[in-house]
């Protein structure tokens, strides 16, 4: 047999022309396909080895008598081909089929069999002497036997593709018909039947993806393209269904396929108003596409939803988030301005000028404020009449400038100060008087000082008894009985005294308005009704 130089094959790799085991390829596909069917229905973590594999009239079949779901912690997998998660309790999955798989291909193309995985080390050099036209290849392989399962190429879909398209640059174009022949006597003489035996055990998996690549470059991988583009062009112009419809013709590992499926699932989602799903979907894709702004197109349309129902506050948390997008701004101003009225619909003017005060100019609020500051200014009156004082001091308070409202707002203050016992002035009684034409002041002249202010001046009942008082302590009076020159209030009662002598209490009295009085005399018993000169 014809021997070949060394420098007829790649470096690294052993000496066997890769179409010689395409025909065991075709034999072992049946293997893998089973296995991506078992992926597909969540079935993972199985001893993919040679000696599982039993050939039967249909092909290749991986034996399954020890496959448990999510592995169960039962199987012993062969050293050399299993994933560092099988001895370390990581979680197994479809990543550690990949492993599994990848270290068969890495021993079919070098002639070595991968070292356990808990003898290897993060970073070590897997192929050796490799020419850079293998490299493409060694890379894929080296991303499925990754110790990190992050880094570990995931799923059989996506080793498939990555080998196959490495195989696809290295595989020679096919040599002119009066030189195949000679190219495979070539090749048939370079290896011996023993050589060929010992691949066939050791090699049955290797290029299972070139027989894929054939199908795929025959038209499939083509109608995968297309679907792609037609479902990018359906998403770009909103019709979502439609990009659903065409993203089942392409493969979930395809470029962006998975990213752009949900995308679509999420444009369906607002489509149909389930807006915190479609939202959730769209922050999970992060910069994918446009999906940070369409983030906030879902909290703007459901904040249209919300304001049509009603929803004011809902709607405007909502768009709280979104700030200036769109119109989101006027659309806050819009609920204020709803709210508003619903506070003047439930007579909370106090509530509704405040917001009307926030959106000045917006639509007829100028009226609004107007309208809201005389219902205010009519019920406080209201309150001060019916003697409600802290009620109508708030409301006065609430609309300063307007009318008489910044005096009343101080005669409530002092009509509050006479409820408490507050000491008055004189200037002070005068701005209490004030308040007269409103309410009636009587029930407030219960402090000392201001029954002093009130009671200062001449008093006389219809037998001319005089009462006259100075706001010195100084008293006058031709009441029969009584005798005293000077005076003071102790507790709303009436001391009189004369000189030098000890205080008595002399007089008892009520207001009966501001110009008429009561007196009682405890001397005699008699009560004498004055009025004002």
């Amino acid at each position: 047999m014809k021997k070949h130089k060394k420098d007829d094959m790649p470096d690294g790799f052993i000496r066997n022309p890769m179409r010689q085991i395409e025909d065991e390829l075709k034999a072992i596909l049946p293997v893998v396909e089973q296995v991506r069917e078992l992926h597909r229905k969540g079935r993972y973590g199985f001893d993919i080895c040679p000696q599982n594999i039993v050939m039967s009239p249909k092909g290749a079949v991986l034996r399954v008598k020890n496959i448990q779901l999510n592995a169960g912690g039962t199987i012993a997998p062969c050293p050399e081909l299993a994933a560092p998660e099988w001895y370390t309790g990581g979680d197994v999955g479809p990543w550690s089929d990949v492993y599994a798989v990848s270290a068969m291909v890495y021993h079919a193309i070098t002639g070595r069999k991968l070292p356990p995985s808990f003898e290897r080390s993060p970073g070590e050099t897997l192929f050796d002497g490799l020419v850079q036209k293998y490299q493409s290849l060694a890379d894929a392989i080296s991303g499925g036997v990754e110790l990190d399962i992050s880094k570990r190429i995931p799923s059989l879909d996506m080793l498939f593709v990555q080998i196959q398209s490495c195989l696809i640059k290295i595989t020679p174009a096919p040599a002119a018909a009066k030189h195949g022949a000679k190219t495979e006597k070539s090749q048939a003489s370079f290896i011996s039947d023993a050589a060929h035996e010992r691949l066939r055990r050791k090699k049955r998996i290797v290029l299972w993806s070139v027989v894929l690549g054939v199908l795929l470059l025959g038209g499939a991988w083509l109608v995968n393209a297309v679907n792609y583009t037609q479902a990018v062009s359906h998403v770009e112009s909103g019709a979502y269904e439609k990009a659903q419809r065409s993203l089942k013709g392409v493969f979930a590992f395809y470029g962006d396929a998975k990213q752009l499926s949900l995308y679509t699932e999420a444009g369906m989602r607002l489509k149909d108003g389930e807006y915190e799903a479609a939202s959730r979907l769209f922050f999970e894709l992060g910069n994918y596409r446009n999906a940070s702004e369409m983030v906030s197109e879902t909290a703007y349309r459901h904040a249209q939803y919300l304001m049509q129902k009603g929803s004011y506050s809902e709607a405007e948390a909502l768009l709280d988030t979104i700030f200036d997008y769109k119109d989101a701004a006027q659309m806050r101003t819009e609920i204020a301005y709803l709210n508003a009225c619903a506070y003047m619909d439930a007579g909370l003017y106090v509530s509704a000028l405040e917001v009307f005060k926030t959106i000045n100019s917006y639509n007829d609020t100028p009226v609004r404020i107007d309208e809201a500051k005389l219902k205010l200014y009519e019920l406080a009156l209201s309150a001060m009449k019916a003697g409600d004082t802290e009620t109508a001091a708030s409301r006065f308070e609430a609309i300063p400038g307007y009318e008489q409202s910044d005096v009343y707002a101080i005669g409530c203050s002092l009509l509050i100060r006479a409820q408490s016992g507050d000491a008055f002035t004189q200037e002070d009684y005068h701005a209490f008087l004030r308040l007269a034409d409103i309410t009636d002041l009587t029930p407030y002249l219960t402090c000392d000082t201001l029954i002093t202010h009130y009671l200062c001046g001449s008093w006389q009942d219809e037998k001319e008894n005089l009462f006259i008082m100075d706001s010195n302590g100084g008293i006058q009076y031709n009441l029969p009985g009584i005798d005293g020159g000077t005076y003071m209030f102790k507790d709303g009662i009436l001391y009189m005294s004369p000189k030098d002598s000890a205080e008595t209490p002399m007089f008892g009295f009520s207001c009966i308005d501001l110009n008429t009085v009561a007196l009682y005399c405890y001397e005699d018993g008699m009560t004498y009704n004055m009025t004002r000169q």
